[in-house]
C-alpha cells in the first residue's frame, strides 16, 4: 500500500517523529490532537518504528516533476483524450487504449442488488397480517363536518387499523414467548400471568385490551400445545429465535441469475426437537382467511425458516406448523 501526502517540511516532520523514541503506546491526548492521517502515521512511527512497519520517503515536488517529466507528459495526453471523449469529439471505439470503456459490464445485475433482506420483506414483498375486525369510523356529530373531509377520516381510520393490527400481532407473539409451560395452562392461570406481566411493566393496559384470554383456549387444549410443553420441560423448546443466513441472489429474487450472496435475517416464533427432527411453529393472527389461503400466504416465509434451521442445527425439519389464533387450529405445511 502506497499513501501520498503533501506537507511543509516533510523531512523535519519525519525526523521529529523518529526522535520520539521507542514507547509502548501513544497517549490518548497525543492521538486526539492529531489532524491528518499523516500525523497519525508519524505518531505511530514515533512509538516504535519497527512495530509500525511503515517507511516514509520524502520527495520535493519540483524534483519529482523533473524525474517523471515523460510520465507527466503521457498523463496529460491521456487527460486531453479523455476530455475529448467526454465532450463527444472522439469516439471511444477509435481509441484502442480505451475500448474497454465501451464494453458492457458482465455483472450489471449485481450493481443494484439488495444484499441484505429480512424475511418479512421477502414474504409477499411487505404483505402484513390483518387485524381481527374491520374498523368502524368515528362519525362526526355534525353532518357538514362529516362530509367535509371523508378521505382524511378514512385514511386516519386505515392508519389506526394498521397500527392496532400490527400491535395486536406483536402482543400475541410476546404472550407466547413468555408463556410459562411449567405452570398450569388454564384460563385463570393465564389471567394471573397477564396481571403479573402488566404489574412488572411488560404490558400496558391498552395493549392487553387488544387481546382476549379466550383467544388462547383452543391452543391450550390442542395437541400442539401438549407437544410444546413436553419440549419445554425437556429443555428443547426455543422461542423467538433470531437467525442470519446467506443465500445466492438467484434463490431470493425471481428473474435474477446472480450467485452473489444475499444476507437474510429473521426471527422464528418457536421450534423444538422431537424424535431427532425439528418441528417449526409460527403463530398467525390473520382473520377472515381460510386455512388453505393462510398456508399459501406464508409458504414462502416458512421455506426460509426451514432453510435457516437446517443451516443452524444441521438437522432436518420434520414438520412445519402454523397456529392460527383466528381459526383456533394448527395448519400443517
Amino acid at each position: 500500500l502506497i499513501m501520498t501526502a503533501a506537507a511543509d517540511q516533510p523531512l523535519q516532520l519525519a525526523e521529529a517523529a523518529l526522535r520520539g523514541g521507542a514507547r509502548e503506546r501513544a497517549g490518548f491526548d497525543e492521538v486526539r490532537s492529531q489532524h491528518t492521517y499523516l500525523d497519525w502515521i508519524l505518531l505511530a512511527m514515533s512509538v516504535s518504528e519497527d512495530r509500525c512497519m511503515i517507511r516514509v520517503s520524502a520527495e520535493d515536488t519540483e524534483d519529482l516533476e523533473k524525474i517523471h517529466s515523460k510520465e507527466l507528459t503521457r498523463v496529460l495526453e491521456l487527460r486531453k483524450t479523455l476530455e475529448e471523449m467526454i465532450s463527444g469529439n472522439r469516439d471511444v471505439k477509435d481509441l484502442p487504449r480505451f475500448r474497454y470503456l465501451a464494453m458492457p459490464y458482465a455483472f450489471e445485475e449485481d450493481v443494484n442488488l439488495h444484499t441484505k433482506r429480512s424475511v418479512s420483506e421477502l414474504k409477499h414483498r411487505g404483505e402484513e397480517e390483518e387485524d381481527e375486525a374491520a374498523v368502524r369510523p368515528e362519525y362526526a356529530e355534525n353532518s357538514e363536518e362529516k362530509a367535509a373531509s371523508p378521505q382524511k377520516e378514512n385514511s386516519a381510520a386505515r392508519d389506526e387499523a394498521s397500527r392496532r393490527g400490527m400491535l395486536r400481532g406483536t402482543i400475541f407473539h410476546r404472550v407466547m414467548e413468555k408463556l410459562d409451560y411449567q405452570r398450569s395452562l388454564t384460563m385463570p392461570e393465564l389471567e394471573k400471568e397477564l396481571r403479573e406481566w402488566t404489574e412488572s411493566g411488560i404490558f400496558t393496559e391498552e395493549e392487553l385490551s387488544m387481546i382476549r384470554v379466550s383467544d388462547f383456549r383452543p391452543f391450550f387444549s390442542s395437541p400442539l400445545c401438549g407437544r410444546m410443553r413436553k419440549a419445554a420441560l425437556r429443555g428443547t423448546l426455543r422461542r423467538e429465535a433470531p437467525f442470519v443466513m446467506t443465500l445466492p441472489a438467484k434463490e431470493v429474487d425471481p428473474g435474477i441469475f446472480s450467485e452473489e450472496p444475499v444476507l437474510i435475517q429473521g426471527v422464528i416464533d418457536a421450534w423444538f426437537e422431537e424424535d431427532g427432527k425439528i418441528v417449526l411453529v409460527d403463530y398467525k393472527t390473520d382473520r377472515g382467511i381460510s386455512a388453505e389461503a393462510l398456508a399459501d400466504r406464508y409458504r414462502l416465509q416458512m421455506e426460509y425458516y426451514r432453510k435457516a434451521l437446517r443451516m443452524m442445527e444441521d438437522k432436518e425439519v420434520g414438520e412445519t406448523i402454523l397456529w392460527s389464533f383466528a381459526l383456533g387450529e394448527a395448519i400443517s405445511l
